[in-house]
């Protein structure tokens, strides 16, 4: 709901959501200095006297609630009529989910929390609240209940193999394993060679294995108690000694990742670490399988069934006592917090040329600190800066008054402060450009202030966006650089709602004195502009380059007044499209705030168990029998309009 209304302290409030009553009443109040003097005012406000209205009793509209006249239709608020809605609020419903959900919590409780377990059966629903499709289920159950032993066997040595990895994510040196000469021979014409002149193979026997480029082989430790590591062999060459060698990237076991137990005993995953080793160091060579699975919900199924058979062979070796079979089909990179799809197409070439090296090499040079002739430019942590850039640096370089301060004497972690913003004027150098180091480098720049660094009060009362223009010039080293960001007017500035990400923008409308602490319109001559490469902003909000980009459609469950929906709609992640809120003036409080959006007041787990079966996926549902009764319920229209992939 919107209101405006101007206070003593000069406050605007606008466009904000009522919710909790009173609550939001006195939050509002709390965040000016002058609540007092605003008191009344914030008083008068019609939304919040109804609020306060102990003797209001209707319940099918929300207080100060938009006039009729002035509402968004109600065409995509979908609320569940009064005996449904009773249906739902009279008894709480066990969470719906998927089987394999429903599996990894299970392992969960019974490896972590087994008091939890209701007779030792595993993660269930309550035994008055069965699944939808109780007979199917039942069979599957007891044959569950089977195979228990077999499952505890295999957590069982889950458990030892992950006691037995100290080291989980550590490239170790091998041991010396004793092998003769005559056990050792390459099979096959030798290849090209490598950059530093070392002929590749293709193929060796070592004791009776073959060791292939693009096969994967247990690799010897220095304690034989550890669990030995597995290495993909990238390629193989013999170097200037006559040594047999072997370059080659680790794989991590399930257990050695973020996923722990829950992860595939058989699944590695490929990783950027590298190691090169002799080949008398291979103790076994293993069977490993690189897959490569579609994603995509419409292979969901497609890639559940090739599991289900992938797991019965599995077991069948297990049961022959056959070796392990492994597969891999990702790439675990721990640094940038993913799991990525394997680059089948430059994994095992044997040309020599590692591609996860040559990534850190080129990594490498970035990092490498260097300027330009002209010493205008230069490159600091893997970026380019230049004259004329506006740059983050690191607060404690400056004292209370602004100005640069002797870092030796400062304390970083005095007091938790913004980066401070800054406008790059000049590269200084103690040394020629060639031989120039970071440390002994510093910068000439332009100190912008953020208002904060004026008063409390200018702080609360201004945008978080903006900065202040002065005329103070101050000298820092190069290392206080801890980033780029851009400085604009105001008019300058991308829509505030445009659907992409705008990071580290600001807008510059005053100039600020430091010494006489004076404040004043910056001159319309004053130009705000960094380098000239700097990004275009198009009149509709869109950087050049980005008009193709598109937001996710998500779905919000316990979707509130949409505070959330409307923070990642605002920072360009995603459009909420469908929202789930059981309690109805939330629910139409949230239609008001994004009235393009489906909102369905009902309980989630009705709803998610709707969508589940109207995509076909029923069996692979488990919900509570009141679940899957009220979702039958639903309108056709209801049904229709239910989020699909």
């Amino acid at each position: 709901m919107a209101q405006g209304r101007k206070f003593l302290s000069g406050l605007s409030v606008e466009n904000f959501v009522i919710s909790q009553g009173d609550f939001i009443h006195d939050q509002l109040i709390g965040l000016d200095e002058t609540c007092k003097q605003n008191d009344n005012a914030f008083s008068e406000l019609p939304v919040l006297a109804a609020l306060r209205d102990k003797q209001r009793k209707s319940k099918g509209s929300l207080p100060g609630k938009a006039t009729a006249a002035g509402r968004v239709p109600k065409q995509s608020l979908r609320i569940c009529d009064k005996e449904k809605k009773n249906e739902t609020k009279g008894k709480v419903i066990s969470a719906t989910t998927t089987k394999l959900v429903n599996r990894i919590w299970g392992e969960f409780y019974s490896n972590y929390l087994p008091e939890k377990l209701e007779g030792g059966r595993g993660f269930k629903v309550n035994e008055d609240e069965e699944t939808g499709n109780e007979d199917e289920e039942i069979g599957k159950e007891d044959e569950e209940v089977e195979n228990m032993e077999e499952d505890s066997e295999v957590e069982k040595e889950k458990t030892l193999l992950l006691e037995k990895i100290k080291k989980p994510y550590s490239v170790v040196k091998p041991t010396k394993f004793c092998s003769s000469n005559k056990e050792i021979t390459w099979d096959g014409q030798p290849g090209d060679k490598t950059c530093a002149g070392e002929t590749l193979y293709k193929r060796a026997i070592v004791r009776g294995d073959a060791v292939a480029v693009g096969s994967s082989v247990l690799v010897e430790m220095n304690d034989s108690d550890d669990v030995s590591p597995i290495y993909f062999v990238e390629y193989m060459f013999e170097n200037s000694d006559g040594r047999k060698m072997v370059h080659g990237r680790l794989m991590l076991r399930g257990l050695q990742t973020v996923l722990g137990t829950s992860a595939n005993e058989r699944e590695v995953f490929l990783t950027n670490d590298c190691l090169v080793f002799d080949l008398g160091d291979v103790k076994q060579t293993v069977v490993m399988d690189i897959r490569l699975t579609p994603w995509g919900y419409q292979h969901r199924k497609t890639n559940a069934n090739n599991d289900k058979i992938d797991r019965a062979r599995a077991e069948e070796r297990r049961r022959r006592r056959l070796p392990l079979e492994y597969y891999c089909r990702s790439l675990y990179w721990p640094e940038r917090g993913a799991f990525f799809c394997l680059s089948t197409n430059t994994m095992g070439l044997g040309s020599g040329v590692c591609q996860s090296c040559k990534m850190k090499e080129t990594q490498k040079e970035k990092e490498i600190f260097k300027v330009n002739k002209s010493k205008t430019t230069f490159s600091l942590k893997g970026a380019e800066y230049s004259v004329k850039d506006f740059v983050y640096l690191r607060p404690h370089y400056f004292a209370a008054d602004g100005k640069a301060m002797d870092t030796s004497k400062s304390r970083k972690n005095a007091r938790l402060k913004p980066f401070v913003v800054c406008h790059l004027l000049e590269i200084e150098l103690s040394k020629s450009y060639k031989l120039a180091d970071p440390e002994s480098t510093k910068v000439k720049v332009r100190r912008f202030f953020r208002p904060d660094d004026i008063s409390p009060e200018k702080a609360h009362l201004s945008d978080v966006r903006e900065v202040y223009y002065s005329t103070q010039i101050v000298i820092v080293p190069l290392m206080a650089i801890e980033g780029k960001c851009e400085v604009r007017k105001k008019l300058d500035l991308p829509a505030y709602n445009a659907p992409v990400e705008f990071q580290h923008i600001f807008f510059c409308q005053i100039q600020y004195d430091p010494d006489k602490r004076a404040i004043k319109k910056l001159p319309a001559r004053l130009k705000l502009s960094s380098s000239e490469n700097r990004d275009v902003v198009e009149t509709n909000g869109y950087r050049r380059g980005e008009r193709d980009k598109s937001p996710l459609a998500t779905l919000d469950v316990f979707a509130g007044c949409g505070g959330l929906s409307e923070g990642l709609q605002r920072a360009g992640v995603s459009l909420t499209k469908w929202a789930i809120e059981n309690e109805e003036h939330a629910g139409e409080a949230f239609h008001l705030n994004h009235s393009d959006s489906l909102t369905f007041i009902n309980d989630c787990n009705v709803i998610l168990r709707a969508i589940m079966s109207a995509c076909g996926d029923e069996d692979d549902c488990v919900s509570t029998s009141k679940a899957a009764e009220l979702a039958e319920k639903l309108d056709k229209k209801d049904i229709h309009n239910l989020p699909r992939p």
